[in-house]
């Protein structure tokens, strides 16, 4: 269990140095700040948050009602970014001129060197319309939207985070959960499925049918094991970067009463 709480811990982290810097402000606030009410907001509570959270005994008692993975929640309580603003004005504010400007200058350093571009993810996107999701989610959503009816789509994994942004007509077999741990299922399968690096086609259009989808999304350049148009679907469209394939099968459904 305690492993278990430090890999939360870790995740959370990310590459540590923000939360070292935190760490650092919590010190320095304890040694410093006079008032009460501070104390209690940015020292006391948030160490009585991360006694909590590291509490063997937390962990054990999250797991009996099968929720361990949510522990990182209490973390979100933690007021990273009050707490060290706090602290670096109260560290540059008795400076003065150049010295002030440089140590406020290495404070924005450190905070810029503890992540990493936010766009090397797969799953973010510089914003290229009003959407602001990518251009393909648009038009494929556009191509696949049917008055009145919900539409089971199958998409590739980097596509999954900004479909229902644009319209909750649009139904999907899996979502962000299969990047959750411990997520187990069926789902979890099929967006494997999805996204190997080369598609098993026979699986693919067998849970795909599952699911009851409407219409599977894929990258053009995906590898495939066989032709998905020899499972009982038809190449609908294509958009830049991927291939629409409509099932001949699959009927309207309840959204609410999905397998």
């Amino acid at each position: 269990m305690w492993s278990e709480l430090l890999s939360l811990l870790r995740q959370y982290e990310g590459t540590g140095l923000i939360f070292l810097l935190y760490l650092l402000a919590l010190a320095y606030l304890l040694i410093t700040e006079k008032e009460k009410e501070k104390r209690i907001l940015l020292v006391y509570l948030p160490l009585a948050v991360l006694i909590l959270f590291l509490n063997p005994l937390t962990g054990k008692l999250l797991s009996r009602f099968g929720e361990t993975e949510i522990a990182y929640r209490m973390l979100w309580i933690l007021p990273v970014t009050p707490s060290l603003c706090y602290a670096i004005i109260r560290i540059t504010s008795p400076l003065k001129g150049l010295k002030q400007a440089a140590t406020l200058a290495g404070f924005g350093l450190l905070f810029v060197l503890s992540g990493s571009l936010i766009y090397r993810s797969p799953y973010f996107h510089r914003a290229q319309n009003l959407y602001h999701v990518p251009p393909a989610v648009v038009e494929i959503q556009k191509m696949v939207y049917y008055p009145g009816r919900e539409v089971m789509v199958a998409f590739p994994m980097e596509l999954v985070p900004f479909v229902r942004q644009y319209t909750s007509t649009i139904w999907m077999p899996y979502g962000r959960e299969v990047m959750m741990a411990d997520f187990a299922g069926e789902a979890e399968v099929f967006s494997q499925i999805m996204n190997a690096e080369t598609v098993d086609t026979e699986l693919l259009a067998r849970y795909a049918d599952r699911f009851g989808c409407h219409y599977v999304v894929l990258p053009e350049t995906k590898p495939m094991t066989e032709k998905l148009t020899d499972y009982d679907y038809e190449f609908f469209g294509r958009v830049p970067g991927y291939v629409l394939y409509r099932s001949l099968t699959a009927d309207f459904f309840d959204p609410y009463n999905l397998p």
